[in-house]
Parts: structure tokens; sequence; C-alpha cells
């Protein structure tokens, strides 16, 4: 069988006589993001909510067997490439910025070559410890803002940087019937601390928001807005495992939030909820037709920041975490004031840190 877009076409064999079928980008797009919405808000919920209508031992089998019980599943190829598409529905696509050539941003005309391996810059190749005069990878931290609502933009453009950057996703993530199976397939880990360490010390690269479930909570289609002034541990881990940090600019006009969830009282008492219990309230509008899923074609800039370059220190005291934190500010606002002119809707708009 052979599978066309409008600009592209790759073949499935099957032993049986080959076809064309067409498929648009734009609903493979759409599909993609219903499934990466879906996964993580509709099954987990809409499954138990029929499971409690045979009883709670049903429910409680469900997420015990599916989010724990289940052995793990391997890291595939064929999902990260499907869930990449989304890219096709919000019109993303355009990469700029001065770390642009450390990800694999080229022809995406066929599906299955999303997953190209991507071959690293000079700068990310450091000297051999003991003098020899050869080069290793350093890995790296790609650090990815803002959050938004589902993070899109993170999941689709920001997954081709790096040599197959292991997400970093909250720990209930990997505990929810279904939504467990899927970020296992795009291998995703716990940012729990022995997990990341754990995938730290294996010398792999890492995709992480540091914003995190309160960035969830301030995303806003009008205001930009980042939580870093308090978030410092990435740093410490960063500088323990002599890792660099690379910063990445995204998405908060797919959805819109829901009146008066961004009203300046609501959004304090929101932020409250998510520093004492992770909890991520508020309700994001987008497609008119399907308003949980982001609007289509708004065009997305992902903008990629020069490394900075980090010192491995075992134990790290607290002024050097300052220091490099403070460093990664100013990196990051540098970031967006340069290049918010990009994009229409950015032009005018101050960057608020919190």
């Amino acid at each position: 069988m052979k599978i066309v877009s409008k600009e592209s076409s790759f073949e499935v064999s099957g032993g049986q006589p080959k076809f064309q079928l067409v498929v648009p980008k734009k609903l493979v797009g759409f599909m993609a993001c219903t499934t990466w919405i879906g996964t993580w808000l509709f099954l987990p919920f809409g499954t138990t909510f029929v499971c409690l209508r045979q009883g709670w031992a049903h429910a409680v089998a469900l997420w015990v067997v599916l989010g724990y019980m289940l052995p793990s599943l391997p890291q595939s190829t064929s999902v990260k490439t499907y869930m990449q598409c989304m890219m096709h529905w919000t019109g993303a696509g355009k990469v700029v910025g001065p770390g642009k050539a450390m990800g694999h941003f080229g022809s995406h005309n066929q599906l299955n070559k999303l997953s190209d391996k991507w071959k690293e810059p000079k700068e990310a190749q450091k000297p051999d410890v003991n003098g020899g005069g050869t080069k290793v990878t350093k890995p790296t931290m790609f650090c990815h803002h803002p959050h938004g609502v589902v993070a899109i933009g993170p999941c689709s453009m920001g997954s081709k940087l790096g040599n197959n950057p292991r997400a970093v996703v909250a720990p209930a993530c990997l505990s929810m019937p279904f939504c467990r199976q899927m970020m296992e397939c795009l291998g995703m880990v716990s940012s729990s601390r022995p997990a990341m360490k754990k995938t730290m010390r294996e010398g792999k690269d890492l995709a992480i928001i540091p914003g995190g479930v309160e960035e969830v909570v301030l995303a806003s289609s009008k205001v930009e807005r980042s939580y870093i002034t308090k978030r410092k541990g990435f740093v410490k881990y960063a500088l323990q495992h002599g890792y660099d940090l690379v910063y990445h600019l995204g998405e908060t006009s797919l959805f819109d939030v829901v009146y008066p969830l961004d009203t300046p009282v609501m959004l304090k008492a929101r932020v409250w909820l998510a520093n004492k219990f992770s909890l991520a309230t508020g309700v994001g509008f987008g497609w008119p037709f399907l308003p949980l899923v982001p609007k289509p074609d708004m065009k997305c800039v992902t903008v990629v920041g020069n490394r900075i370059a980090m010192p491995t220190v075992e134990e790290p005291s607290r002024e050097m975490v300052e220091k490099h934190h403070a460093m990664y500010v100013e990196a990051l606002q540098r970031l967006y004031y340069e290049h918010r002119a990009l994009h229409p809707l950015y032009q005018s708009r101050a960057l608020e840190l919190w």
C-alpha cells in the first residue's frame, strides 16, 4: 500500500496489490493532537467512569493494572514520529535562533524520515578529559519555555532537538492508565529525583519544561509568562552531571483561557494550588469546532538559543546554583525579546517572570 499526502508519499508493504491512499497532512496533524490530548485527559478518566458503573473494584483494577503492574513499553520511533505531526495542525515549522543547528529540522515531507539521526555541531563536542585529543559528545538538557496548556510545541517541534532526548514528565503521568503507555512509547521519564539522576548518569539528552505545572496555570493567550524565578533544581542537576542548557520558546497562542480564570485574583489562587498540590486548574479554549483541540494554523515559531556551558560539580554550592540560574534567566529574556517580533501576536508582548 502506498500512502500519499499532498507533498509526500511512503509505502507500506503487506503482500497485497499496492494502491495509493491520500492522507492530507492537516488531517494527520489533527489526529495527532486529539490522540495526545485524549490519552492523558479523556481515556484515563473516561474509562474510569465506565468502570465505576460496574463497581469500584473494576475502576481500581484499571488503574492498578495499567498504571503500575503491566511491564513498561519500549520507546517507539513510530509513535514519536506520529506525535511530531501535530506541527501540521498548528502550522509550526519555522525554526530560528543561534542554536537552530542543534536539531534535525530538514524536510518534513516523508513521515518516516522525521526520526533521522542528528549530527552534532562542533560546539557540542568536548575534548577528551584524558587529553588524548579525541572528541566525545557532551549531553544536553533542552529546556522548553513556556509549557502552554498542553505542551504541543515541546512534544512536536521540540522533540527534534538533540540525539533522541528523553522528555521529563510529572510522576503522575506515568501512573495513569493509557497515559503511562503513551509516555513510555515516547521515551519519557519521571521527573522524580531518582529517575532523573539515573537518566543523567547514563549520559542521555534530556528535555524538560522547567515551569512545570505552575506554567500550565500561567498560560495565557494575552500575556506571556514564565515560572522561573524560584525554579532552580534543574540548574543544580545540570551542574552535578556536567550538562549544558538550551532554551526553547513556544506556544501560548494555541488556547484561550476561559474568563475569569486569568484574572489576577484567580491566577494567584491557581498558582497557590499548583505550588501546594501540583494541581493544574483551568480550562483552555482552542479550535471553536472542538475547543479541546488547539487552534489550527497559528504559525508557531520555535526559537532555539545557544548552549549555556555548565561545569561539572558533584556538590554545587547555593551560590553557584544562584549564579548559573541568573545566567539562564538573563539568556531566556534576551532570547525572547530578540525574537518576539517574528510572530505578530508577540511583537509588543512583554515576558512576565514568576
